[in-house]
């Protein structure tokens, strides 16, 4: 790429594959930079994320030697966008700053206009009907400037980005000078994840006894719902942050985006945090994912920056049955909606189709599409997320793919088997055979007993109660799993004894 790029033209865009930590913006500020400098030209640098653009303007005025890293408030930084000849902007400012009359003066001498965190276009359209329109702008209001889009995770965007660039790209009718064919340049760099070693997990309860297998590393959880999240947080065994996108001004979110490490043991977060932001903290050793997107595990996974030799432990929660066929019916459903959105323009019929849009106490239904005078328009970019989407739940639920294949497949790891349930209650009770059980132990085989009846489908009655069912519970659980040890209860404790030698008092 370091031989190439100086041949790169306005005409065809980069694509600039690679993992993260791999280099992407040390080859920016290298080669990039100097460039345009020397060409008395301007950057223009954009990214999905606050926190992500903070770093980046810390990292671009650390190499320009720029005084006002030491001048500029939190607050200042965030403020400031310009830094010589370079200008550092979230995607979502981009329209504003596109109506001043003196950042179009700007963006004339544009000669890079790098679009960081390329999938953000896909990743966010589900709740951000704007990311057609915001790559619609860059691509039309910069094709005299080479783009060159930056991502660890091009597999969703890589058709969308084609289709903008076909459709909005329009040098050739400014200069009505023919062309050679247009191209994307994808510069391709493959994912190394021989330091990561892969579990999956069932649910969120599995958690807490999963961090005690390691008490001293740290661990960084990325769960898939605000108030999952805190109340994980309160059945963690040890000191615990919570984040989200509601408290980006606490003194967690601040570490990490300025030490590039957190203090405690356990950090739960919501996914404000799977994208650019860097964590090099050597102490972390365990991330936990709740995901079904490829490009979000993988982008969770690589906040973590790991030194050479560093091994990292990834903790995946599985998907069950029941969960993939409810998202299965609900992205069809979606589906539908988008069929009648065709037949209404067919028949110029839309009334209809607007007010079950409107009225829908779904909320997502107003994401996919958009109004425009008087007219109903569909979200393309969501409508192509949505239908990748049912696709991946059609092979999870009708062609019988387990989940944990495509993670194994997604990280290049041999496909594993995960251990049954029921298998480790009888691994623990053969193990703890004729021993004295503590409250510590209690509490665990409590645990696998019943993760091995939700396993096992068992009708739970109690589900508020799993955490203090008593020993009789325990026992009638152990009855129905045909399962061949008791539980007795002597002096001092509870102990696992075989069925035959069990006392008949259940």
């Amino acid at each position: 790429m370091k031989d190439e790029f100086e041949n790169w033209n306005p005409r065809d865009p980069i694509l600039i594959d690679a993992p993260t930590g791999s280099g992407k913006n040390t080859f920016i500020i290298n080669e990039l930079i100097p460039k345009a400098k020397k060409m008395n030209k301007n950057i223009l640098i954009l990214s999905n994320r606050i926190a992500l653009s903070v770093q980046q303007k810390i990292l671009i005025m650390k190499s320009l030697g720029s005084p006002l890293i030491r001048q500029l408030t939190d607050e200042g930084i965030i403020a400031t966008d310009t830094f010589d000849n370079i200008k550092i902007l979230t995607y979502h400012s981009l329209s504003s700053f596109l109506e001043d009359a003196n950042n179009k003066e700007w963006c004339k001498k544009l000669l890079y206009v790098i679009i960081d965190e390329a999938h953000f276009f896909i990743s966010d359209c589900l709740f951000n009907e704007r990311c057609g329109y915001i790559l619609k702008q860059i691509v039309y209001h910069f094709c005299s400037a080479i783009r060159v889009y930056l991502t660890a995770t091009s597999w969703d965007v890589l058709y969308p980005i084609s289709q903008i660039e076909e459709t909005q790209y329009h040098e050739f009718v400014k200069t009505g000078v023919w062309q050679p064919p247009r191209m994307c340049i994808r510069y391709y760099f493959p994912r190394d994840f021989s330091n990561v070693s892969l579990s999956f997990i069932e649910d969120i309860n599995d958690i807490p006894d999963l961090i005690k297998t390691d008490s001293e590393g740290k661990w960084l959880i990325f769960i898939d719902n605000r108030e999952k999240g805190k109340e994980l947080c309160k059945k963690l065994p040890c000191k615990c942050d919570y984040l989200d996108a509601q408290n980006k001004n606490s003194k967690v979110w601040k570490q990490i985006t300025e030490q590039e490490a957190f203090d405690n043991q356990v950090l739960v977060t919501t996914s404000v945090l799977d994208n650019g932001v860097n964590i090099k903290d050597s102490k972390l050793k365990n991330i936990v994912v709740f995901s079904d997107s490829r490009t979000s595990l993988i982008q969770m996974l690589g906040r973590k920056r790991c030194a050479e030799n560093e091994k990292i432990k990834l903790w995946v929660c599985n998907i069950p049955d029941t969960t993939a066929r409810r998202h299965f019916n609900s992205y069809k459903e979606l589906c539908t909606l988008y069929d009648k959105y065709e037949l209404a323009v067919i028949h110029d019929s839309q009334n209809s189709l607007i007010n079950e849009l409107w009225y829908s106490d779904n909320t997502i239904y107003r994401k996919l599409f958009y109004m425009y005078q008087g007219k109903l328009y569909q979200n393309t970019f969501a409508r192509y997320a949505i239908e990748r989407k049912f696709d991946f739940y059609r092979k999870l639920v009708e062609d019988g793919i387990p989940f944990s294949n495509f993670v194994q497949e997604w990280l290049y790891k041999p496909k594993v088997i995960p251990k049954k349930k029921i298998d480790i209650l009888l691994d623990f009770c053969e193990t703890n055979l004729g021993k004295i059980l503590f409250d510590e132990d209690n509490n665990t085989l409590r645990q696998h007993i019943v993760n091995a009846c939700r396993e096992a489908k068992y009708y739970e009655p109690h589900k508020n109660r799993v955490d203090v069912l008593k020993r009789t519970s325990l026992n009638n659980r152990l009855v129905k799993l045909a399962i061949p040890y008791r539980i007795e209860d002597k002096s001092k404790g509870w102990i696992i004894v075989r069925y035959e030698e069990v006392e008949n008092d259940i």
